[in-house]
């Protein structure tokens, strides 16, 4: 074959191939099937709360975010599973027991703390007392749809089948609104509060760590945002601090029962239950 013929079926080959291409565009524009390649990358953000868990998993959830690159996904389903159990010594037991499902709230937020769960129940009962550090992996899937890939995250807490005593210098942390001390907070959908924080020392503070506190929240389902005025407790010269904390419950929030941890410097100064009505 001559050099002409080949580059004579070279172009047919060409022409043909933009044909076929034209062809399939155009009919998924008709159809309302999107082009090869056009599914959108998804992510996957999760934190869990708290890191230490003892007892059970009554206080534990899990949230997360579901995005692409420039936008949040809303009205997506979710399965959060166990994924393995880590042991002390290195030993991993795959379990892939399914814990529950959930769907995203309209910011592509979700927000699992649902622990009735016979099968992780049991598997918890089932692990030995004496192992008191154990790691628990929960995976977060995004099955995908015809538009988004396909993703999952996944996150590990400390687990520990009894309560172990923690013996350390204690921070008190005091919260409170005009007019009374809190220990759960209620809230309404719709609303804005303003919270004052006390931070004070509960004894010597040995180490600059316990000394310079930097407050954070965590636990707050979606819907629930909240800032601190002044988020760095410095208790090097004083023995308290106030600052104050503001929380907007959003319309939209799902209504419950929910654990709630102030933090500083990954140490839990409070713990306690966010009711919102």
């Amino acid at each position: 074959m001559d050099s002409r013929k080949k580059l004579i079926y070279v172009i047919i080959i060409c022409i043909i191939s933009v044909s076929l291409v034209s062809i399939y565009l155009i009919y998924s524009a008709k159809s309302g099937i999107p082009p090869i390649n056009s599914a959108k990358t998804t992510r996957i953000s999760i934190e869990a709360s708290p890191k230490i868990v003892m007892g059970d998993l009554n206080d534990l959830s899990i949230k997360g975010l579901l995005t692409t690159d420039d936008a949040v996904m809303p009205k997506e389903n979710l399965q959060i599973i166990l994924e393995q159990i880590r042991l002390d010594e290195n030993q991993t037991i795959e379990k892939h027991l399914v814990a529950g499902n959930r769907t995203t709230d309209q910011n592509g937020c979700f927000y699992f703390n649902d622990w009735n769960n016979g099968l992780i129940e049991k598997m918890l009962k089932e692990i030995p007392q004496s192992d008191t550090n154990i790691f628990l992996s929960f995976r977060t899937i995004f099955n995908g749809t015809d538009d988004l890939l396909s993703s999952s995250n996944i996150t590990e807490i400390q687990y520990s089948p009894i309560v172990v005593p923690v013996i350390r210098t204690p921070i008190n942390l005091i919260l409170a609104n005009n007019t009374s001390l809190l220990q759960d907070i209620v809230l309404k959908r719709g609303e804005s509060y303003d919270f004052s924080l006390l931070v004070s020392k509960g004894g010597m503070l040995s180490n600059q760590d316990e000394k310079v506190l930097k407050l954070d929240v965590k636990g707050f389902p979606c819907g629930v945002a909240f800032t601190i005025d002044n988020n760095v407790a410095n208790l090097t010269a004083q023995d308290q601090v106030t600052t104050h904390m503001q929380i907007s419950v959003d319309k939209q929030t799902e209504p419950g029962e929910y654990y709630y941890f102030i933090i500083g410097n990954n140490r839990t100064l409070k713990e306690a239950k966010l009711i919102i009505e």
